[in-house]
């Protein structure tokens, strides 16, 4: 899974490894922007997302699909402000705070400490 690959990416990679790594991590990207768990998951999370834009960046790469990105974002943001694991689902504070940090590596606005 995602937080297994996340947590053995501290071991020092080749640039073919990381390359790799890269790779699969941008595999997981579903067409409405967000990322799936795992390569067998069917529908992208929240979760997943947060993650795979950390460690995509963390890798030296960049996501595709930047305004999907941003709009699977938004659809798990609920009216009152919290967020869910994906959209239209139940909000939590747990989620909130994963989709502010989501939101704060894609650059919206909301999620700047400055705005």
């Amino acid at each position: 899974t995602l937080a297994l690959l996340l947590a053995t990416a501290v071991v020092a990679q080749t640039p073919d490894e990381k390359k790799a790594t890269l790779a699969y991590l941008q595999s997981l990207q579903t067409e409405t922007g967000g990322f799936r768990l795992e390569a067998g998951a069917r529908e992208p999370s929240l979760r997943a997302t947060s993650a795979a834009l950390r460690a995509i960046r963390y890798f030296g790469g960049s996501a595709a699909k930047k305004d999907d990105l941003r709009a699977f974002v938004e659809k798990c943001r609920g009216k009152e402000g919290g967020f869910a694991d994906t959209p239209g689902g139940e909000a939590g504070v747990v989620l909130t705070a994963v989709g502010l940090m989501a939101g704060a590596e894609l650059g919206l606005a909301w999620a700047r400490k400055d705005g």
